[in-house]
């Protein structure tokens, strides 16, 4: 696959529209775009314009094992790279540089 997208000038692919996201908007190519169950899109909800749709990983599952597939067109599977790069858009801010923070669950009632 990935010889085919050389041989097509990726370059001139480059921006070009292809794959449906959960958001509703489509992906485009160059850009990096996250295969995740739901279940693991919960986790970081505000990527929803990352994460690639559903039905779309279905029809396309038996590419995904080509070589070269997924890195050709900037795919990744969700995992812990993915929490790594974005643990801190969903960390409360006051939280960053700390080497410790106390925890308060909202929800217990304290005696």
């Amino acid at each position: 696959m990935g010889v085919i997208l050389l041989e097509i000038g990726y370059k001139e692919m480059l921006n070009l529209c292809f794959m449906p996201l959960v958001d509703g908007s489509v992906g485009t190519v160059g850009r990096k775009l996250i295969m995740a169950t739901p279940e693991q899109q919960s986790m970081l909800p505000h990527l929803k314009c990352k994460f690639l749709n559903q039905k779309a990983v279905l029809l396309l599952q038996p590419y995904f094992s080509l070589p070269g597939f997924m890195k050709s067109l900037n795919f990744e599977h969700f995992g812990p790279k993915v929490i790594a790069q974005n643990i801190s858009s969903i960390l409360p801010s006051e939280w960053e540089g700390k080497d410790f923070v106390s925890w308060r669950d909202p929800n217990r009632v304290v005696e």
